[in-house]
């Protein structure tokens, strides 16, 4: 300690470097009481057995010059980045996205040289390749978020296992680690919450990841090497098979000097591989090859199961995916198992570890509230999803049906507590509903009074147009009126009565002319007869709506029971739900058999508590 530092210290301060150091060392000394002494002692010995950065800096460079590793490393890197990325927040065993969460904000741009695709590409394609890959964290402190991420060469860096801590911290060597020629310059040392570690599973190591290219090196050593020699047979033999030139008779050897001559001068000049023997016996001359050709030695085959073998180890499916001879099927197949077996366990080994070593930081009172996810890129078969919501439709209510295939939030108010199997009908008009209701029997005490002396009068088969109008005037004008007169207002309910009754009528009386059904069955009729005044009460609430609002004063509808003691659990749950918040298909009196549920005016309603009317 410097002694200005020291005459500091005995007056009670403390330089921001010694402040920094007892930091470590009691967040170092919290850990050593964490890892058990077994760990410890594990981690003390790996520390002579990390790899220096030559095995990375010879994978890196295998990519650089074999095209396979690199077509492979490529695919899932490049598809891996384009992948978009979201901050949830869990809510139960729900997860709630977060608009512009200030990490996915850094990821757009984690530092002034590169862009988000640059980052995650880098990130990656280091990861398959090496095993490994490494961000660095721009940040003074562990519990303060990043300002910048960038992406560190893992032949640059080295973790640094400890048997006090189990993992000391990180060694960045600028010029990077090749055993004996490694820099003398002292490497820079890294805190643990400074590097962002991504590695593979390795057998043999708790601090590092391994490479696909190790269990590869010699299919790849093989692989160049016959590159090599494929590119030095056409490149400096021109193409041309060594062999020899045999004559059978003893050929002086002035002469035969001369002949070398005139065979070097007339055919040579390509470093042709060609050998003159003399003496041979048979007569004549003859061409005797002396190697095998290419297709004797199966180059392409040989290239094309290398080629086979690192693509389905660095990237499954990716092989038939690409292929020239692949059919259709046989390409969406290898695509599918290219995203499920490659991109897919890849994007979420990344997505937890930035869960687990980043978000924290972002909510520190709940710092496992925060999940990281990138989208899920499985392809799925929508068919088959279709029909497995359809037959859960049945046992599944409306809330669970949202929640589970649509991650909607929940319906107010109680909607979405009913089963969606007993969702309402689609909606029709008064013409189309009136004829087609269900003859279902009916019992006297389904219906109210009025309702009773209605059907009595419409059961009348010998009515005409003027005598149902007169049966149901009374009726539907004594209907609209009780809907008024709570509302205080001399409301014109006789034209409203008549303007509804001439338009109902005439469906009305067709109906009624087609007789009872079979047995003398009036059951529909009665079913008719609640929703004629279940639906001219409603209207007349829509009129008195309109009514209220021509003279200022705006007044919104909302759905009642109408205080029915029949109601049924689907007219309860949307008890004051305003008219525009619900499906088209909810109508008056349309609900269920005999449902005399419909509109009224909010501002006559009074409310509980719990937001419900009274």
């Amino acid at each position: 300690m410097p002694l200005f530092d020291r005459v500091l210290s005995r007056l009670g301060y403390t330089s921001p470097d010694r402040l920094a150091e007892i930091v470590r060392q009691a967040t170092k000394a919290a850990l050593d009481q964490a890892v058990p002494d077994f760990f410890l002692a594990d981690a003390e010995l790996s520390r002579y057995s990390i790899p220096d950065g030559s095995l990375a800096h010879n994978q890196a460079d295998l990519y650089r010059v074999l095209s396979w590793v690199q077509m492979a490393v490529m695919a899932v890197a490049q598809a891996a980045a384009t992948t978009p990325f979201s901050v949830n927040r869990r809510v139960g065993e729900q997860q709630r996205g977060i608009v512009n969460h200030p990490f996915e904000v850094l990821l757009q741009r984690p530092n002034p040289l590169d862009s988000r695709f640059e980052l995650l590409e880098t990130t990656f394609a280091y990861f398959k390749l090496c095993g490994n890959a490494y961000w660095w964290l721009n940040r003074s402190s562990p519990d303060e978020p990043p300002s910048e991420i960038w992406p560190i060469p893992p032949y640059k860096i080295q973790p640094i296992p400890d048997g006090r801590s189990y993992l000391d911290g990180y060694a960045f060597y600028p010029e990077g680690m090749f055993g004996s020629t490694m820099t003398n310059d002292p490497p820079y040392p890294l805190e643990t919450w400074e590097v962002v570690h991504f590695k593979n599973f390795h057998p043999l190591s708790r601090f590092v990841g391994l490479s696909p290219i190790e269990a590869l090196a010699t299919v790849a050593q093989g692989d160049l090497a016959a590159q090599k020699y494929n590119t030095r047979f056409f490149d400096q033999d021109n193409a041309k098979v060594p062999g020899a030139l045999a004559f059978a008779d003893n050929i002086p050897k002035p002469d035969w000097e001369d002949l070398k001559l005139q065979i070097r001068e007339q055919h040579g000049g390509t470093k042709r591989q060609m050998m003159m023997l003399r003496n041979v016996g048979k007569g004549g001359v003859s061409w005797l090859q002396m190697g095998l050709s290419q297709a004797d030695m199966e180059f392409l085959s040989g290239r094309s199961f290398t080629k086979r073998e690192i693509l389905d180890l660095f990237a499954p499916g990716l092989a038939s995916s690409i292929d020239e001879n692949s059919t259709e099927a046989s390409s969406k197949t290898g695509k599918a198992m290219f995203i499920e077996l490659s991109l897919y366990p890849l994007l979420v080994g990344a997505a937890e570890k930035i869960t687990n070593d980043m978000l924290p930081v972002y909510d520190r009172r709940s710092p496992d509230s925060l999940i990281g996810a990138f989208d899920d890129i499985r392809p799925i078969d929508r068919d088959l999803v279709l029909r497995e919501q359809q037959a859960e439709e049945r046992v599944a209510t409306i809330d669970e049906i949202r929640e589970k295939y649509y991650q909607r939030s929940r319906l107010p108010r109680g909607r979405g507590e009913l089963l969606t199997s007993d969702s309402p009908p689609s909606p029709m008009s008064e013409q189309q509903t009136m004829p087609n209701l269900l003859r279902t029997p009916i019992k006297a005490a389904q219906l109210r009074e009025d309702e009773q002396s209605l059907l009595a009068l419409l059961r009348d088969q010998n009515l005409d147009a003027a005598g149902l109008r007169s049966a149901l005037m009374p009726a539907i004008g004594a209907a609209m009126g009780a809907a008024a007169a709570p509302y205080n207002v001399n409301a014109p309910v006789a034209e409203w009565s008549s303007a509804w009754v001439d338009a109902v009528a005439p469906t009305l009386l067709a109906a009624i002319k087609e007789g009872p059904g079979p047995g003398n069955d009036w059951s529909w009729l009665g079913r008719m007869v609640v929703g004629l005044i279940t639906r001219a009460k409603a209207w007349a609430v829509e009129q008195l709506q309109g009514w209220f609002g021509s003279r200022g004063d705006d007044r919104q509808l909302v759905w009642s029971t109408m205080g029915d003691e029949k109601v049924c659990q689907q007219c309860q749950a949307l008890e004051g739900t305003p008219k525009d918040d619900l499906p088209s298909e909810i109508r008056p009196g349309g609900l269920h058999p005999f449902c005399r549920c419909g509109w009224v005016l909010q501002q006559l309603m009074p409310f509980t508590p719990e937001g419900r009317f009274a």
